[in-house]
């Protein structure tokens, strides 16, 4: 079994393939590793210049909160893309198992990307160790238009000539490319104003036809209350779980919802609710 220097390894947060760091699971792994438990090797790529760490987040921790000079790695020859394709099902089937937002997380990472988006929904259904299913209900908010499909070649089995196959539509679903639509939410005219669904009683507001999503949002909010201020939890933020975020993910979630109040400061107008 070979091992590499930890000092070597790239622990790039674009292939961390989880949703949540668990500092217990590591805690946990570094407690085992001290009492000379021995951990399978981590998945790295090399690309001749960097070793890309695909699998292995939590025992690398673990390694490297014990002081540890090296780790058992199975090394791979591969770039950056290729370690991330590989995280995309890392722990399907061993270590800590991955939770449905982690397999959501991981369809998603393919289908935000201009090359892998292309691919059928049963690949990357195969790709990330989920059901082309999943993939079907995630893609129509993540995929480019038809006109950006190059057609494929190939040769034809019965004639031996060469054929050009279009693949826009090849396991996908209405092909969509378009920014985030709150077309589904229901028109002011359509929900009860305030008065009427404070007379109306709690029973009945939760009878009103809502989004699954909407109490996300509200969850959301109320955790944003609990937050210091953007500087402070910057500087404070735990370095082991730097590699978790993804700073691109979190601009766009910004702008979404900078998008959604906008919206929602529209409705409220329309319905003469105080604006706040």
């Amino acid at each position: 079994m070979s091992t590499l220097d930890l000092d070597k390894i790239r622990a790039d947060e674009r292939c961390q393939p989880r949703t949540t760091f668990d500092t217990d699971l590591v805690a946990q792994y570094a407690e085992a590793m001290a009492n000379g438990d021995t951990f399978p090797p981590v998945k790295v790529f090399f690309d001749g210049v960097d070793h890309f760490l695909a699998d292995g987040f939590h025992r690398y921790h673990a390694a490297a909160s014990l002081g540890l000079a090296d780790i058992a790695v199975d090394i791979s020859e591969g770039t950056l893309r290729d370690a991330i394709l590989y995280s995309c099902s890392a722990n399907a089937s061993h270590g800590w198992r991955r939770t449905n937002d982690d397999k959501r997380r991981a369809v998603l990472r393919l289908l935000n990307d201009p090359e892998w988006q292309r691919w059928s929904d049963r690949e990357i259904a195969r790709r990330c160790a989920v059901e082309a299913k999943m993939v079907g209900r995630l893609r129509p908010n993540h995929t480019v238009p038809e006109a950006q499909y190059e057609p494929r070649t190939f040769v034809h089995p019965k004639t031996g000539q060469e054929t050009q196959m279009r693949t826009a539509n090849i396991g996908a679903r209405a092909v969509q490319d378009r920014p985030l639509s709150f077309e589904r939410i229901p028109a002011a005219e359509d929900l009860p104003s305030p008065r009427q669904a404070s007379a109306q009683g709690r029973e009945n507001i939760e009878s009103v036809n809502r989004e699954a999503w909407a109490p996300g949002i509200w969850e959301i909010t109320r955790l944003y209350r609990g937050l210091p201020a953007a500087s402070d939890a910057g500087q404070r933020f735990p370095s082991l779980l730097l590699h978790t975020l993804d700073t691109e993910e979190l601009i766009a979630i910004s702008a979404w919802f900078a998008s959604f109040s906008v919206e929602i400061l529209n409705r409220k107008e329309s319905a003469d609710v105080p604006a706040k």
